[in-house]
């Protein structure tokens, strides 16, 4: 399991080299719009997808199992706490 730091290091490097993030990003689709922001509490810059107020990360394919199953996982341990209280 990455830790978040190596999470968010290994998603920068995956970035760097995604197909799909460079394909997206050469359509010049005006409904998405792509820019490096900063992770806040690290020195990594990461694509996101900034057409609404709330940017949103882009995650490289590899990486989109290990975030769900984080978030997930969380999500339960919140749910539990909740029913056992």
């Amino acid at each position: 399991m990455f830790t978040t730091n190596d999470l968010l290091c290994s998603n920068k490097n995956a970035q760097d080299s995604d197909q799909e993030l460079t394909y997206l990003i050469s359509l010049n689709n005006y409904n998405l719009k792509f820019n490096k922001l900063p992770v806040i509490g690290s020195e990594y810059m990461i694509f996101c997808e900034v057409s609404t107020d709330q940017p949103r990360p882009h995650i490289p394919a590899a990486f989109r199992r290990e975030i769900f199953e984080r978030y997930h996982r969380t999500f339960l341990i919140l749910v539990f706490e909740a029913l056992s209280s």
